[in-house]
């Protein structure tokens, strides 16, 4: 029995137009335009993950690392205390800390970007075989520069900074003194 098409092959085959109509807009509305994103965990048990909430951002932490020699030190790793999430330099040698990651409540382990809390910070910074001095500051919620970080190979000593006080005495410390830092 011969149908007519055994010359043609099977590109022949047409499907009317308002048929693969049809057929698209059932598929897109069985199977939706994407998958939901999830998470796979430990287990191999997939989540979904919620979206993140969206944060208000009330400023940011900024300054430089550089070497002896003035010049940027790139991928130094950043980091605070009171806890935000580490920071790795630029090219530059600049950083800039605007959030902190805290895990969320709904219990599915996701971390969410909070906006940092005023209070005191240390700001300290790590590189294999160099070393510097911590940065005390107060942070108030604006943008601030604690200006450069200098640091020192650690078969050299840290230099020693001397203050004078208000009272004419002068107060010797270890380490690679700064300027203060500079609200924006």
């Amino acid at each position: 029995m011969k149908l007519g098409y055994e010359n043609q092959g099977f590109n022949t085959v047409r499907i009317p137009k308002v048929i693969r109509i049809w057929l698209f807009c059932v598929m897109v509305a069985f199977f939706g335009w994407g998958c939901p994103k999830t998470k796979t965990t430990r287990r191999g048990s997939k989540n979904t993950v919620a979206k993140a909430k969206v944060v208000k951002l009330k400023g940011c932490i900024k300054g430089r690392v550089v070497k002896e020699d003035d010049s940027g030190f790139s991928y130094v790793i950043v980091e605070t205390k009171p806890a935000t999430s580490p920071k790795i330099t630029n090219r530059e040698g600049r950083f800039e800390i605007c959030f902190r990651s805290q895990r969320s409540e709904d219990g599915q382990g996701a971390s969410v970007k909070v906006a940092l809390s005023e209070g005191e910070y240390v700001v300290s910074v790590k590189k294999e075989g160099y070393h510097a001095r911590p940065i005390r500051f107060t942070y108030q919620g604006r943008n601030i520069n604690i200006g450069e970080i200098k640091m020192v190979e650690k078969s050299r000593p840290l230099p020693e900074v001397v203050k004078k006080t208000q009272k004419g005495e002068e107060k010797r410390t270890s380490g690679v003194g700064g300027k203060a830092p500079i609200p924006e």
